[in-house]
């Protein structure tokens, strides 16, 4: 997944673990969260990128690495819930068709892909400006760098002996570069929609204490076998189906990994807000009338800022018959009958009937997402899921 912010100000795209980060360029205005990001590295991760632990003259690398883009610089930076945990910067030398190329990536995301997805876009953006080559020094115990490097896919040359290695990378976007670009797409991927699929917790905001209403139905779906932690937030109600309430999401005793929005439109854009700010994974938005309204255009700002997944608005919701799971997050009256086929259909009438007739046929799904007004979670997502995803792949 690497799509385009609706102001154009940066693309969206997923950690090696799923989470959603922004990448976008980085200008004057960003050297206070560069010089914070410089400060928060440890002593030695300060040491292997500017081959000294002290922070004595972090600013003026800051104001370098945040000057204004022009023909011979450039730079990107990684947002993970609003705060830059990472950049990547080039400086064009003598010959325009090489540039130097430097990283500072904060240690709770260097495991995760940030490095490799800095790389991926500054190759690209450095293309575009006629640069064909990378060079690098990189110090020889540079082991994550390094590996970071070699494993993008592009042609690299080491050179140099003791402590320092010279790296020329390629930037041709061969084969080689393009599969391993497509594997780690289709691995991050899978990994963030186990938020949606796969929750070990779950909220219903909007849960009811009427039997008629989508709020209830789609909790009493969830009573009925899910496995993991269930919640439910309703401020006029103290329980509801035995499921004690709260009145807000900031009030759960603990952040569920998957909300489940069955709300009036307009109270939607806060609760999501309010999950991006509770740390929620991922949420499902049942309720209809957003679309083409500025409270769409709210939910979407909601769910970039904060990096969340979205499945809708106006869906059925979710469900994964898997037995360790038995998640079933919709509000309609049967459960679906177990199996190995994956649905995934943005009508929510289409999929309802098209689980009465596997039905009839004797099939079973394993997965089911109704996509709705498709804001986020799509199709091709799922069929990434089901390729990457032994368990819930259609069989």
């Amino acid at each position: 997944m690497a799509t385009t912010v609706a102001d154009g100000s940066g693309v969206r795209a997923l950690l090696a673990d799923g989470r959603v980060v922004l990448i976008r360029p980085l200008g004057p205005g960003d050297v206070d969260d560069v010089q914070a990001l410089q400060e928060r590295l440890g002593e030695r991760d300060r040491y292997l990128r500017f081959f000294s632990g002290a922070t004595t003259g972090l600013r003026a690398v800051a104001n370098r690495i945040a000057a204004l883009p022009d023909a011979v610089h450039a730079a990107l930076g990684v947002y993970l819930d609003a705060r830059l945990v990472g950049v990547a910067s080039y400086e064009v030398l003598t010959d325009p068709t090489v540039a130097e190329v430097a990283f500072a990536v904060a240690a709770t995301v260097q495991a995760h892909g940030a490095g490799t997805l800095l790389l991926e876009h500054l190759v690209s953006l450095a293309r575009q400006r006629g640069v064909r080559r990378f060079v690098a020094e990189v110090l020889a115990e540079n082991v994550p760098m390094l590996r970071v490097l070699h494993d993008s896919g592009l042609p690299m040359r080491i050179a140099g002996s003791g402590p320092l290695r010279h790296i020329e990378l390629t930037l041709e976007e061969g084969e080689s570069y393009l599969d391993a670009l497509g594997e780690r797409e289709r691995v991050a991927d899978t990994a963030s929609l186990a938020g949606v699929l796969r929750p070990r917790s779950v909220a219903v905001v909007g849960a009811s204490r009427s039997e008629a209403s989508v709020g209830q139905a789609v909790l009493r779906n969830l009573l009925d076998g899910y496995s993991g932690e269930l919640f439910a937030v309703n401020p006029h109600a103290s329980e509801i189906l035995g499921v004690p309430c709260v009145p807000s999401v900031a009030a759960l005793e603990a952040t569920p990994e998957l909300a489940v929005l069955c709300l009036p439109a307009a109270a939607v854009p806060e609760v999501v807000e309010q999950c991006g700010q509770r740390g929620v994974r991922a949420v499902t938005v049942i309720s209809a009338g957003l679309t083409g309204t500025d409270l769409g255009k709210r939910v979407l700002a909601a769910v970039h800022r904060y990096g969340m997944r979205l499945v809708g608005p106006n869906c059925v919701g979710v469900v994964n018959t898997e037995p360790s799971v038995q998640l079933n997050a919709t509000f309609t009256g049967a459960a679906a009958p177990v199996g190995a086929v994956g649905v995934v259909t943005q009508s929510g009438g289409v999929g309802l009937a098209l689980l009465e007739q596997l039905h009839q046929l004797g099939l079973g799904v394993s997965t089911l997402v109704s996509t709705g007004d498709k804001y986020d979670v799509s199709g091709n997502d799922l069929l990434l899921w089901w390729q990457n995803d032994c368990s819930s792949r259609p069989g």
